[in-house]
Protein backbone atom coordinates (compact mmCIF):
# COMPACT_ATOMS: atom_id res chain seq x y z
CA UNK A 1 0.00 0.00 0.00
CA UNK A 2 1.46 3.30 -1.03
CA UNK A 3 1.09 6.41 1.06
CA UNK A 4 2.64 9.84 0.74
CA UNK A 5 5.36 10.98 3.09
CA UNK A 6 2.88 13.34 4.74
CA UNK A 7 0.37 10.52 5.26
CA UNK A 8 3.08 8.27 6.73
CA UNK A 9 4.19 11.00 9.10
CA UNK A 10 0.60 11.57 10.20
CA UNK A 11 0.19 7.85 10.84
CA UNK A 12 3.42 7.79 12.85
CA UNK A 13 2.11 10.54 15.12
CA UNK A 14 -1.14 8.63 15.57
CA UNK A 15 0.82 5.46 16.39
CA UNK A 16 2.70 7.02 19.30
CA UNK A 17 1.78 5.28 22.56
CA UNK A 18 3.20 5.95 26.01
CA UNK A 19 1.91 3.63 28.71
CA UNK A 20 -1.15 2.95 26.56
CA UNK A 21 -1.91 6.66 26.04
CA UNK A 22 -1.76 8.37 22.65
CA UNK A 23 -1.53 11.95 21.51
CA UNK A 24 -5.07 13.26 20.98
CA UNK A 25 -5.87 12.43 17.35
CA UNK A 26 -8.21 15.39 16.97
CA UNK A 27 -5.39 17.67 18.08
CA UNK A 28 -3.06 16.07 15.52
CA UNK A 29 -5.69 16.58 12.81
CA UNK A 30 -6.24 20.21 13.71
CA UNK A 31 -2.54 20.99 13.76
CA UNK A 32 -1.90 19.05 10.56
CA UNK A 33 -4.03 21.59 8.68
CA UNK A 34 -1.33 24.19 9.24
CA UNK A 35 1.45 24.05 6.60
CA UNK A 36 4.11 23.64 9.29
CA UNK A 37 1.88 21.60 11.61
CA UNK A 38 3.41 18.16 11.09
CA UNK A 39 6.94 19.54 11.26
CA UNK A 40 6.04 21.30 14.51
CA UNK A 41 4.59 18.12 15.99
CA UNK A 42 7.71 16.16 15.04
CA UNK A 43 9.71 18.79 16.91
CA UNK A 44 7.46 18.28 19.93
CA UNK A 45 5.64 21.57 19.46
CA UNK A 46 1.89 21.69 19.98
CA UNK A 47 0.70 25.13 18.98
CA UNK A 48 -2.83 25.14 20.34
CA UNK A 49 -3.84 25.97 23.88
CA UNK A 50 -6.38 23.43 25.07
CA UNK A 51 -6.95 20.67 27.59
CA UNK A 52 -6.10 18.16 24.84
CA UNK A 53 -2.83 19.98 24.20
CA UNK A 54 -1.95 20.00 27.89
CA UNK A 55 -2.56 16.25 28.15
CA UNK A 56 -0.83 15.47 24.85
CA UNK A 57 2.42 17.43 25.29
CA UNK A 58 4.13 14.98 27.66
CA UNK A 59 2.90 12.00 25.61
CA UNK A 60 4.26 13.52 22.41
CA UNK A 61 7.55 14.48 24.02
CA UNK A 62 8.12 10.99 25.41
CA UNK A 63 6.80 9.26 22.30
CA UNK A 64 9.13 11.14 19.98
CA UNK A 65 12.08 9.71 21.89
CA UNK A 66 10.82 6.27 20.85
CA UNK A 67 9.62 7.15 17.35
CA UNK A 68 11.16 4.07 15.69
CA UNK A 69 8.60 1.89 17.52
CA UNK A 70 5.74 3.96 16.08
CA UNK A 71 7.34 3.82 12.65
CA UNK A 72 7.61 0.03 12.86
CA UNK A 73 3.94 -0.19 13.80
CA UNK A 74 2.95 1.97 10.82
CA UNK A 75 5.05 -0.13 8.44
CA UNK A 76 3.50 -3.35 9.79
CA UNK A 77 -0.05 -1.96 9.50
CA UNK A 78 0.54 -0.73 5.95
CA UNK A 79 1.99 -4.12 4.96
CA UNK A 80 -1.02 -5.89 6.50
CA UNK A 81 -3.37 -3.57 4.63
CA UNK A 82 -1.55 -4.27 1.39
CA UNK A 83 -1.82 -8.04 1.91
CA UNK A 84 -5.61 -7.84 2.10
CA UNK A 85 -5.80 -5.57 -0.93
CA UNK A 86 -6.44 -2.20 0.72
CA UNK A 87 -5.64 0.77 -1.45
Amino acid sequence: MEVTDQQRRLLELCAIRVDGVSVDWSLIARQAHDPSGLDDLFQGVITEKSVAATHSRPVLSSGLRHLPAATERVVAELEAASVVGAS
